[in-house]
């Protein structure tokens, strides 16, 4: 992973475990990340929503009570926009909360596009 550029990790640098459990095991993880990972765009997001959704289907398989949160820390701009909206509004009906953080002093605006809080209903159309 190291010296390749990879769209799509776990912080922990392991497949086979990528959980945090607790804040201080989650910072942990992240400085250890900050340490050994060489970040460089571009920036890509539907590989990791697409990922992060199998895992969630797996999850709701075995437990109908599974329910992931997804912290996306990105710089603020996004090289493949369109299917990072394919890839959240097929995710929407999922148990899955997408929380997205910018870092740095860059242009952020491309980020309300993402952001459906006013847009979704969650209550069925009335007028159909």
């Amino acid at each position: 992973m190291i010296g390749k550029t990879s769209h799509f990790f776990p912080l922990t640098f392991s497949y086979q475990n990528p959980y945090a459990t607790g804040l201080e095991s989650l910072f942990h993880i992240y400085q250890q990340a900050l340490i050994n990972a060489d970040l460089s765009g571009p920036t890509y997001f539907a590989p990791t929503l697409k990922n992060v959704k199998n895992f969630q289907m797996q999850k709701a398989n075995a437990s109908k009570d599974s329910y992931t949160v997804l912290l996306i820390l990105t710089d603020g701009c996004i090289h493949d926009m369109a299917e990072t909206k394919k890839e959240i509004v097929e995710m929407s009906r999922m148990g899955i909360s997408i929380i997205i953080v910018g870092v740095g002093v860059e242009n952020f605006d491309m980020m309300h596009e993402l952001d459906s809080d006013e847009h979704v209903s969650l209550k069925p159309d009335s007028s159909s």
